[in-house]
């Protein structure tokens, strides 16, 4: 348990030596949050195109005329 406690105090302690000043950990969230944006933005681009391909898909399915016998 003890492990389990230490690990992530010590990454937190390294993440926050990276930034020696609130200034310093301000810039760094704000890189990090700008990256989140961008991947978010690329997730969001590349479910519009596959949205619009089922979409385009399915109207050219219904759009077909059934024989009837």
């Amino acid at each position: 348990m003890r492990k389990l406690l230490v690990l992530p105090l010590m990454l937190a302690a390294l993440g926050l030596a990276g930034c020696n000043t609130v200034e310093g950990f301000g810039q760094d969230l704000k890189k990090g949050a700008d990256h989140v944006g961008q991947a978010l933005g690329k997730a969001g681009d590349k479910i519009s195109e596959t949205a619009a391909e089922v979409s385009g898909k399915a109207e050219k399915t219904e759009a077909a005329p059934v024989e009837e016998k």
